[in-house]
């Protein structure tokens, strides 16, 4: 955090270094922001002025202030948000600068109804729900819908004790995301976000699964002539493999098991097909 002082007011304020420091609030603030700019409403210069705006506070009849001395500070906090996201050529988010796999949207309440997201994406999400959560940013990334940001908060987000189905999963989706269509926009495009950075980065970080720290770029590969930063790893294919093994019991049961789990195994496959492919090059 950066601590600001206001000597006119002698009061201090402080300002988030990262999207880390940033609590619930202020995230789904920033999200909103984000997806205004990404979808032209706004410039990124004025996302970045917003989005200090709104970390600190300021009244928004401030924009009137013909100050130069504040102004410069707000320019210069601007630049500051630029290590909360990743900008592609055009001048536009497409991705938050993490390094940590917490998300920052735990839960919301829609229509009196609570729904939980998943709190250790590891952990709590089915393999299932990575599958058909990881086709869709893929599908979105090929052609942009609008629909993508309620439909991912239905495959990730569900009621207390709910299940993701495992039968009539196309009706589930369907029924929940026109459901979710009037959910605020920084809650749906905050967890579209977190997705897609937490999608990237399993692709280039070490993480610790049932206690083993591994690699998981090794299992990532881009089986898709569309050139994206996000990883694909014909994780759908791979369900089928695993389930073929019988380890984890059919595709159904596959698909309930933890993601963390299954990127494990994934991970020793992997490993051990590279282990294989490497011995039989050195007897060449």
């Amino acid at each position: 955090m950066i601590t600001i002082h206001f000597p006119e007011k002698n009061i201090y304020k402080y300002f988030p270094e990262h999207l880390e420091e940033c609590n619930e609030k202020e995230f789904i603030s920033i999200a909103r922001f984000a997806y205004a700019q990404q979808t032209g409403k706004i410039s990124l210069e004025q996302f970045k002025t917003l989005t200090v705006f709104e970390l600190l506070d300021i009244d928004k009849k401030a924009h009137k202030s013909k100050d130069e001395d504040f102004w410069a500070n707000i320019a210069y906090l601007s630049e500051l948000v630029n290590n909360f996201f990743e900008i592609d050529e055009g001048n536009k988010i497409y991705r938050l600068n993490i390094d940590y796999l917490m998300p920052k949207i735990e839960s919301f309440e829609y229509f009196k109804t609570k729904y939980y997201g998943p709190t250790d994406p590891l952990n709590h999400i089915s393999f299932g729900q990575w599958i058909d959560a990881t086709e869709l940013i893929l599908e979105h990334h090929q052609e942009y819908s609008e629909e993508t940001f309620t439909r991912l908060l239905a495959i990730l987000f569900l009621r207390k004790n709910e299940e993701y189905p495992t039968k009539k999963i196309s009706e589930f989706l369907e029924k929940r995301t026109k459901h979710f269509k009037y959910i605020d926009k920084g809650i749906q495009y905050g967890v579209f976000l977190f997705f897609t950075s937490f999608m990237n980065y399993l692709n280039s970080a070490s993480v610790d699964i049932a206690g083993n720290e591994i690699d998981l770029s090794i299992i990532f590969d881009n089986d898709s002539d569309f050139k994206s930063s996000i990883p694909s790893v014909g994780i759908r294919s791979t369900a089928h493999t695993i389930a073929q093994s019988g380890e984890f019991g059919d595709y159904e049961k596959v698909r309930q098991v933890p993601l963390g789990e299954i990127m494990l195994r994934m991970y020793e496959m992997k490993k051990n097909y590279l282990d294989e492919k490497t011995k039989s090059e050195k007897t060449k």
